[in-house]
C-alpha cells in the first residue's frame, strides 16, 4: 500500500498522462466509461477543475444537467460566481442556497451548466 507522500510524489506524472488522454465534451457521454476515477475540465489545455466519481459517466452528466443544483453542478456554480461577482460584487456571506434563487445569479448558472462544457 502506497503513503500518502508516496502518492503525493505521484501526481505531477499521472497529471501529464491525464492530460495525454483525448479531450470529451458532453455530445461524447457515451464515450465515458461508468467507471470510479478522477477526471479534469480542461480550458486552454490548463487544467481548471479536478474531480473525482464513482461513476465518471454520471457525474460528467450531473455537471450539464439542467436540473443540477450547486451540489451536483459546482464547476459550473463556481464558474457563474465568478461572473456574478465581476458583474455584481463580492458574495461573500451569501450562501450557495442564498445566490441560486438571485435571478441574475440563476441565469449565469443556468448557461454555464448548458455551455461551460461544450
Amino acid at each position: 500500500m502506497n503513503t500518502f507522500e508516496e502518492t503525493i510524489s505521484q501526481m505531477p506524472s499521472l497529471l501529464v498522462e491525464l492530460m495525454k488522454k483525448p479531450l470529451l465534451n458532453r455530445l461524447d457521454i457515451g464515450k465515458i466509461p461508468p467507471l470510479k476515477g478522477i477526471y479534469v475540465f480542461v480550458e486552454n489545455n490548463c487544467p481548471i477543475y479536478v474531480g473525482r466519481s464513482k461513476n465518471i459517466r454520471n457525474r460528467f452528466d450531473q455537471h450539464c444537467r439542467n436540473s443540477s443544483d450547486h451540489n451536483s453542478a459546482p464547476f459550473a456554480f463556481n464558474l457563474a460566481k465568478e461572473k456574478y461577482e465581476n458583474k455584481f460584487g463580492s458574495t461573500k456571506g451569501t450562501s450557495r442556497k442564498e445566490l441560486s434563487i438571485i435571478p441574475a445569479f440563476s441565469e449565469l448558472f443556468d448557461n454555464e451548466k448548458n455551455g461551460s462544457l461544450r
